[in-house]
C-alpha cells in the first residue's frame, strides 16, 4: 500500500454468520436500539442533532472504509469538510450546507486516485449523500406540533418494510429482485416489505390522529420502495468493492449502514413531501 494511503479496515470480508446465529444477534440488537432512539427522538433539539451528526461520521467513516485506495488527504479534507458542513447547518444556513456537501464530494472525487470513474463516483457520493439524509431528519423532527410524530412515522415505518422484507424473503424466497446487486433479495421480500410498512404507516395515523390512514399508509408504501432503493445503493457499493457489510459495530447488522440504509433514502423524500404539502397534517 501506498505510503499516503489510511489503513483502513475491510471489515465485513470474513463477517458471514449463519443465520441460525445472525437472526437471534439481529433480535437482541434491535430490542436495544429500538427503544433508545425512539427515547433520542422524544428529547429532540441537541439531543437529536447531536446523534444524527455523530451518525453521519460514523457511517462516513464506514464509507471510507468500503472505498478502499483512500488518501491520507482525501481523509483529511472529508474531515474538514463535514465539519464545515454541520458548523454551517448549526447556524442556520441549511442551503449553504447542502451545496457544501455537494462540493465536498465533487472534490473528494476528484481528488481521487482510483483509476475508474465509478471508484471516483463513490468516494464522492457519501457526504452529499449522508449529509442530505441527516438534514432531513433534523428538519423533521423540528417542525412544529409534529415533528415527533412524523419522524417517529419514519422510522417505525422503515423498520417494519425491513422486517417484513427480511422474515418473508426468508421464509418464502423465490425469484430474485436484482441479483446482480444483491443476491438474497427476492420478490417476495419486497412485498412483504410494502405490505409491513403500510400497515405500520395506517397503524401510525390510526394511533395518533394526526394524519389520514389511507395517506398514511400509502406514503409509507413510498417511502418503503425508497429504502428498498437505498438499501440497493449500499448493495451496488458493498458489491464493487466485495464486502459483505460495511462495519462490525452492531452485532447481526453489521454496520451502521448496513442498518439504517433505508432511512438514508427515504429520509429526503418524506421531507420533500412534508414541505411541499404533500404529506401534510389533517
Amino acid at each position: 500500500m501506498n505510503g499516503d494511503m489510511v489503513p483502513l479496515s475491510e471489515p465485513g470480508r470474513e463477517n458471514a454468520l449463519p443465520l441460525r446465529h445472525e437472526l437471534p444477534l439481529r433480535i437482541v440488537s434491535s430490542l436495544v436500539l429500538g427503544p433508545a432512539v425512539v427515547v433520542i427522538l422524544s428529547l429532540g433539539g441537541l439531543f437529536f442533532q447531536a446523534f444524527i451528526v455523530i451518525g453521519s461520521l460514523i457511517a462516513m467513516q464506514e464509507w471510507l472504509a468500503v472505498v478502499r485506495r483512500v488518501q491520507r488527504r482525501q481523509v483529511w479534507a472529508i474531515w474538514a469538510g463535514l465539519g464545515v458542513v454541520w458548523s454551517l447547518h448549526a447556524a442556520g444556513f441549511s442551503y449553504s450546507t447542502l451545496l457544501t456537501a455537494i462540493g465536498i464530494g465533487l472534490l473528494a472525487g476528484m481528488m481521487a486516485r482510483h483509476r475508474y470513474v465509478i471508484d471516483r463516483f463513490w468516494l464522492g457520493v457519501g457526504v452529499p449523500y449522508l449529509v442530505v439524509s441527516g438534514v432531513s431528519l433534523i428538519w423533521l423532527r423540528s417542525q412544529p406540533d409534529v415533528g415527533f410524530t412524523v419522524t417517529l412515522y419514519l422510522f417505525l415505518v422503515i423498520w417494519a418494510s425491513d422486517i417484513g422484507a427480511y422474515v418473508l424473503g426468508r421464509v418464502c424466497g423465490g425469484v430474485r429482485l436484482f441479483p446482480a446487486i444483491s443476491p438474497q433479495k427476492t420478490w417476495s421480500g419486497l412485498a412483504g416489505g410494502l405490505l409491513c410498512a403500510a400497515g405500520t404507516g395506517g397503524a401510525v395515523a390510526v394511533s395518533t390522529g394526526v394524519y389520514s390512514p389511507p395517506l398514511a399508509a400509502a406514503v409509507a408504501v413510498l417511502l418503503a420502495l425508497a429504502g428498498q432503493a437505498g438499501d440497493l445503493f449500499e448493495s451496488s457499493l458493498k458489491r464493487r468493492y466485495q464486502v459483505k457489510n460495511s462495519g462490525v459495530l452492531i452485532p447481526g447488522h453489521g454496520g451502521l449502514l448496513d442498518r439504517v440504509d433505508a432511512l438514508i433514502a427515504a429520509a429526503p423524500v418524506l421531507a420533500i413531501l412534508h414541505a411541499t404539502g404533500g404529506f401534510a397534517a389533517s
